[in-house]
């Protein structure tokens, strides 16, 4: 008497109050308030840096591009993104007070984990001041090739290469900021 369909699957039969819940949520309503309570929370993935363990110099969103050899030899720019560019140094008390440059996309895939050092810079995209250049070790997710036979730790390890990354930060004043926090922090 209120649903419709056979054996297992019954589905509520539609009705002229369920019918005009498009016009309750329009103007507010009892079920338009149910139906939101009902509905799942929407995931938002949030990045959050362990801030027991690291100082953040710097921190904001950025659409990461590395620079790929191609089978014919030529590079192109790869994306690899939009997450979050940090640089953090660990908190005192730590092993070693070096600066890291950090890039995570919004689901958390880590693909830049590079340390700074005293030759790292900085290279300003003149006629694009939103962006800019930089020299980043960056993770490698490449899977070997199917049915090839060895060290099967190895597939865990991950692999690192310095390449040369173009960044995105939205505005000129950004890519200003990050390069003073690499220009001060770096070893000299």
């Amino acid at each position: 008497s209120g649903t419709v369909g056979a054996g297992p699957f019954k589905f509520p039969v539609p009705t002229a109050a369920a019918g005009a819940s498009g016009s309750a949520a329009a103007g507010g309503g009892a079920e338009a308030d149910t139906a939101d309570e009902e509905a799942p929370p929407k995931f938002k993935p949030e990045l959050k840096v362990d801030e027991a363990v690291w100082n953040v110099l710097f921190s904001n969103k950025a659409r990461l591009h590395v620079r790929v050899k191609k089978d014919n030899g030529a590079a192109d720019w790869e994306g690899r993104g939009l997450g979050m560019l940090t640089v953090r140094q660990p908190k005192q008390g730590s092993s070693s007070g070096k600066t890291y440059v950090m890039f995570s996309t919004d689901v958390g895939k880590q693909h830049v984990a590079s340390q700074l050092y005293n030759n790292s810079a900085v290279m300003p995209i003149s006629n694009q001041p939103s962006k800019c250049r930089m020299s980043l070790n960056v993770l490698q997710y490449d899977l070997p090739p199917a049915g090839k036979q060895g060290d099967s730790a190895a597939a865990d390890k991950p692999k690192h290469a310095v390449q040369v990354c173009m960044l995105t930060l939205g505005s000129a004043q950004k890519v200003e900021e990050f390069t003073q926090v690499i220009e001060q922090h770096k070893p000299k």
